[in-house]
């Protein structure tokens, strides 16, 4: 039996090694006796070299056979019919069950003939067709890295692809069948090739571009006045050729609220159809009640008509208004903003009878346009969805005779209101707004110039050959002919250039390898090296030699940075190659990054081999900006005082020191001879009072302390402080909250800052930014006491601080779910927000050594670390760590955020009970209590009620008596800005803290999946900026693009598939969208961020696939 099944598992193997070696050979690996050729399976690639082929049943090597049609039969059980033994039927019936099988076919029974036909090998689809091209024996199949035979079609086996191809020479081919449309730089090539009956190919001849549809039989049919592959090229006029010329630029533009498209010489345009420049003229076709104002899918746009003269006829399409006509005009360059959409036509220069004729480069444009700027069919200001020529551009060209005074364009470049045209004699004019210096005519009128009369803007002596436009600010670029680069316009720091200037005189730049960004420009220098411009000079990036396309993006005060690198790979900033919630913020779905990875690494591995190099996918790159109308929850108007107005109202103090630069006003210096310092005691104070609509908010509170001064923590002898620290302490309602030690040595420090610039001259001149943050909660009338002490040993001029900017807020969100989860247990040491009863000050640690870092504890191994521990000191009345009165003296507000407002969640979390606790009849019960947004629940009874999961151990340094653990859980809602405020307090009856206590460990908060539905929050819509990313794959006719993060509108939905039908109630509504309904959401809830679209995952946009330049 063993032997039997070890000649199957070789069957398997074999199996498999003759697939993979079809497959990668495109040949049969059998002997000329139509046996296999064990050599060419006998290597690393396939079976190995120390496959074993030796058969224990026939004691022999494995026998393989071709039949005649190239089927491949294993014999495994016996090589001949006299070899069958009817006693051997147990291993038979094993050997033909299928179930032990992948990978061949076993014999249909176990009778002699089938049994020694043996078992078949199973040919893949790929491996099929590959043995059928080899049996007919018609076209031979050649790899890609052979050389065909020269005016003979073959099949190339490629990436487990059969391709029918027609060989040009040894090393080009032409692939026959094509998926429509096809691109062919040359006619010729056009009668090789076939698709289906009524597509079309674009094919370039000469100079010129024309469209053919396929009519069959390989007979391909011009469309207009295209020349058939049998004619010769001369004979086409040149009119003919200017009416079906098409040309080859790639476009794309996207702004926040759609977007266009040039491809193919036609204008496709998408998103917000105000002025009708999305290409939408009247309503729903279905519905006549609904309005265009968004349109969901790509539309081309329609073109002013002429009328054609071509040879002896004259085609009348004004009066047909046959706008889709073959004659219409096409476009090289095309750009938008919110009030049209223009492009420029292609120029045609060339002689005719020694008269020299040049024709095209206009302007057209639709949208919100004048009679007087354009010749529109009716007069004054009026709105079209048709592109409209320009008059001042079109003036001296009525006849198409070659004017020098006339204005042949060859690109555009737009911002908001303004438009910049380049000649093809290498001047700049702009028309339009010249808010923010956008005309670029050294004019600082702004808005008070609007002019459609073209501007010419080109210094003295310079002549430019490539225009550009930023995308989110109106600012202008151009590269002169001598490769340097100069700008105009706005800037992302608010100045404006008013006329042309160069960033750099000492770097020179590559046109091809200028990209633009949402408010600045990526250059490539000639020395190869990328720079971003900068202020008002350039700086280096940090990207790899070679790289293909670099995009950045200034993102929260950080750079981020992309690029494409020589090999085709995806690099830079790891928030932008990496899943992103709706937020921005790192997604916290293990699945959704695992998904996103997935997605991205299929585009950005290394997979395909070209020449012996690996590439990836990725052949540009840009990051976008796009506006999401969020619903947000209201929180209203912060609390703010920064002291600019020199006002002290309500403070108990009434100084105010103007830092200057480092720090402007502040509330202050304060120190001694100031205000008391002997004890750090509140002594500078003030009652903030809101108003009763933030009566019992939580709230949180966040100030600057400037520590201003040679402050010496202890270790200067003439302070003369009694082993007390300098330090800085806060209170909140007259508690104290926090105390920190402060030093001109940052090394004792308790709490980090930023070092400033000289705030005020004190004797050291230095000073450091401490920047607080507490939670707490507003009383009834909306009120609460901030307040500040310190202690400090030598006069306010040589040693005090200062307080600025304090800020009140409902919004806090200072924690996060990870998977619905969340979770301290104080082994960090953090115990950030959480308020604990502090004593009288001064407190020195040297009175409490095992209180050091209070109010963490260090325990047992089983309780590690831990937030106590809490009881009053002594009989005395100091209450360092607590009262124990039955109040709430330990607490937090975790905040969730919005996003979780109203959700219920479970509370697990661990209570110390610490050394005995009593429960004397008539005298007193000892008690634990949890408090939930100030609601107190006795959690803990001594005795009488000992409930919640019990352990007992022995934490060191107390009592010396056993302590218990007791696990409680409860469930609560948050509040409606996903807040809730746990507490914690005791009642303990004259004992003190080295008699018996308490600590908090373990808190976690689980996500239920339930939502109060009594509660609301209160919303407010906003628009929010939030980056996205686009990117084209693949090279030429093979491009593709795709897309993640909020796009929002700039990409049409109807391109993605991720619109949600049960969502859309009319088939209107799916193309069209009204003002009213513009956050209706319409994809699929993932992709869903208040009703814009939002691309989880690297994402194909269907219908871009062409080689697009992103504009």
């Amino acid at each position: 039996m063993n032997d039997i099944k070890s000649v199957i598992q070789k069957e398997e193997y074999i199996s498999l090694a003759i697939n993979k070696y079809i497959l990668q050979n495109g040949k049969i690996p059998k002997k000329n006796d139509n046996t296999l050729d064990w050599d060419k399976l006998l290597t690393t690639d396939y079976l190995g070299t120390n496959f074993n082929k030796y058969n224990p049943l026939t004691k022999q090597s494995i026998k393989v056979i071709f039949d005649v049609n190239n089927n491949t039969f294993i014999k495994g059980v016996f090589e001949s019919e006299s070899s069958y033994t009817s006693e051997l039927n147990y291993l038979y019936n094993f050997y033909i069950n299928k179930i032990f099988r992948v990978n061949t076919i076993p014999p249909k029974d176990n009778t002699k003939s089938e049994l020694a036909k043996g078992s078949q090998v199973l040919y893949n689809k790929i491996q099929k067709d590959i043995v059928n091209v080899i049996n007919e024996n018609k076209y031979k199949i050649f790899l890609p890295t052979q050389n065909c035979e020269v005016g003979n079609h073959y099949y190339e086996l490629k990436n487990e692809s059969l391709i029918y191809k027609f060989c040009k020479t040894s090393n080009t081919s032409i692939e026959v069948y094509q998926t429509s449309p096809v691109y062919l730089e040359s006619l010729d090539d056009l009668k090789y090739v076939k698709v289906e009956i009524g597509e079309k190919a674009y094919v370039k001849d000469g100079i010129s571009w024309y469209e053919y549809f396929y009519e069959g039989n390989g007979s391909w049919i011009p469309v207009g006045t295209g020349r058939t592959t049998g004619q010769i090229n001369d004979e086409i006029s040149i009119e003919d050729r200017i009416l079906s010329y098409i040309p080859d630029s790639k476009d794309l533009v996207l702004k926040p609220d759609g977007g266009c498209m040039l491809a193919n010489g036609d204008i496709f345009c998408w998103g917000k159809n105000v002025y009708k420049k999305a290409g939408i003229e009247n309503y729903g076709q279905l519905d006549t009640t609904l309005k265009a104002n968004y349109v969901n899918t790509p539309v081309m746009l329609k073109v002013q008509n002429e009328n054609i003269k071509t040879k002896t006829t004259t085609l009348d399409l004004i009066g047909k208004k046959w706008y889709n006509n073959p004659y219409r005009v096409k476009f090289e360059k095309m750009a938008m903003n919110s009030k049209f959409v223009c492009g420029i036509s292609p120029i045609f220069d060339y002689y005719e009878l020694g008269i020299r004729y040049k024709k095209g480069g206009d302007l057209y444009c639709n949208g919100y346009i004048h009679s007087d700027d354009f010749f529109t069919e009716t007069t004054g200001q009026t709105q079209t969805s048709i592109l409209t020529k320009s008059k001042a551009v079109s003036i001296g060209k009525e006849n198409g005779i070659f004017n020098q005074n006339s204005l042949y364009l060859k690109d555009i470049a737009m911002v908001e209101g303004t438009l910049s045209l380049l000649t093809d004699t290498g001047i700049i004019y702009t028309v339009g707004s010249n808010d923010k210096g956008a005309l670029g005519i050294d004019n600082q009128s702004g808005l008070n110039i609007y002019t459609f009369q073209p501007q010419k803007v080109n210094p003295d002596g310079v002549i430019f050959k490539k225009i550009y436009a930023l995308r989110d600010i109106k600012s202008f670029g151009a590269l002169d002919t001598n490769n340097y680069f100069w700008i105009w316009g706005e800037r992302p720091s608010g100045e404006i250039y008013y006329k042309p200037r160069i960033l750099s005189n000492s770097k020179r730049f590559d046109q091809n390898g200028i990209f633009v960004n949402s408010k600045e420009f990526v250059l490539k220098g000639l020395d190869n090296k990328y720079y971003r411009t900068y202020l008002d000079t350039i700086k280096e990036l940090n990207v790899e030699e070679g790289a293909l396309s670099v995009s950045v993006y200034d993102f929260n005060g950080t750079e981020e940075l992309l690029y494409v690198d020589k090999n085709m790979q995806l690099k830079g900033s790891s928030d932008f190659i990496n899943c992103r919630d709706k937020d921005f913020n790192t997604c916290l779905s293990s699945e959704d990054n695992i998904l996103f990875k997935d997605s991205f690494d299929v585009l950005n591995n290394l997979t395909n081999s070209v020449n012996n190099t690996l590439y990836a996918n990725f052949s540009n790159i840009s990051i976008f900006e796009s506006n999401v109308n969020k619903n947000i929850v209201d929180y209203g108007t912060d609390y703010v005082e920064n002291f600019e107005n020199n006002s002290t109202a309500g403070w108990n103090v009434n100084y105010i020191v103007d830092g200057g630069t480092a720090a402007s006003k502040f509330l202050g210096r304060l120190g001694k001879e100031i205000i008391n310092t002997d004890t750090g005691s509140q002594a500078v104070f003030k009652t903030i009072d809101l108003g009763t609509s933030w009566a019992n908010q939580n709230v949180k509170i966040t100030f600057d302390m400037y520590e201003i001064g040679s402050w010496d923590a202890n270790n200067y002898w003439a302070d003369y402080l009694n082993g007390k620290s300098e330090s800085f302490y806060v209170y909140i309602n007259d508690l104290n909250v926090s105390r920190d030690i402060y030093s001109s040595d940052p090394n004792f420090d308790t709490k980090g800052g930023v070092d400033l610039d000289v705030v005020t001259s004190s004797y050291t001149q230095y000073a450091q930014k401490h920047e607080y943050s507490f939670t707490t909660t507003l009383d009834s009338g909306g009120k609460v006491k901030l307040g500040f002490g310190a202690i400090l040993g030598e006069k306010y001029d040589n040693e005090s601080f200062g307080i600025d900017n304090i800020r009140i807020s409902r919004k806090i969100d200072n924690v996060n779910f990870t998977n619905g989860v969340y979770y301290e247990n104080f082994e960090d040491g953090n115990h950030d927000y959480w308020i604990v009863p502090r004593g009288p000050v001064p407190f020195a640690e040297r009175d409490f050594p095992y209180f050091a870092n209070y109010p963490i504890y260090t325990g047992h191994n089983e309780s590690t670390k831990f937030l106590g521990r809490f009881n009053r000191q002594s009989s005395g009345g100091d209450i360092y760590n607590g009262n124990s009165d039955g109040t709430q003296e330990v607490y937090k507000i975790f905040s969730f955020g919005s996003e979780n407002a109203n959700k219920e969640v479970k509370i697990d979390y661990d209570f110390y009970r610490i050394d005995i606790w009593r429960d004397v009849l008539g005298y007193t019960t000892d008690e634990f209590y949890t408090f939930i947004n100030g609601t107190r629940y006795t959690t803990y009874r001594y005795s009488a009620l000992d409930i919640g999961d019990i352990f007992t151990f022995n934490i060191p340094n107390t009592g010396g008596t056993l302590d218990n653990k007791h696990s409680f859980t409860k469930n609560a809602y948050l509040d409606s800005y996903g807040n809730i405020k746990l507490g914690f307090g005791a009642y303990i009856k004259d004992n003190y803290i080295n008699q018996l206590s308490w600590g908090i460990d373990n808190v976690k908060f689980t996500l239920t999946g339930n939502k109060n539905p009594s509660s609301i929050t209160p919303i407010s819509s906003s628009s929010v900026k939030l980056p996205y990313i686009c990117a084209m794959t693949g090279i030429g006719s093979a491009s593709q693009m795709y897309c993640w993060g909020n796009v929002g509108r700039s990409i049409p939905i109807l391109s993605t598939s991720l619109y949600d039908v049960g969502k859309i109630n009319t088939i209107n509504k799916l193309f069209i969208t009204q003002e009213s309904e513009k956050t209706k959401q319409m994809a699929f809830d993932n992709f869903n961020n208040s009703g814009s679209l939002f691309l989880k995952y690297p994402t194909y946009i269907g219908g871009f696939d062409y080689p697009f330049y992103f504009k």
